[in-house]
């Protein structure tokens, strides 16, 4: 974490709600600690978000999409 902050590129980062792989409290620290870091909490998702069903996959690619612009 203490180089976090010297990180000076957008970051987008995801965070599944139900995930049980990773643990949710140390990827809120590093985002908090990444000065440049927009933080999405998908409440309702697993770890895999990417292969969910449809209505969390619209607003998913949207968030990707808008934060490459």
């Amino acid at each position: 974490m203490d180089n976090a902050s010297k990180i000076s590129a957008n970051i987008l980062m995801f965070i599944s709600g139900k995930d049980k792989v990773v643990k949710t409290k140390p990827q809120i620290r590093l985002s908090k600690a990444l000065p440049k870091c927009k933080l999405i909490i998908v409440p309702g998702a697993k770890h895999s978000l990417y292969t969910h069903r449809k209505e969390y996959l619209i607003e998913y690619y949207k968030e990707i999409f808008d934060f490459l612009k």
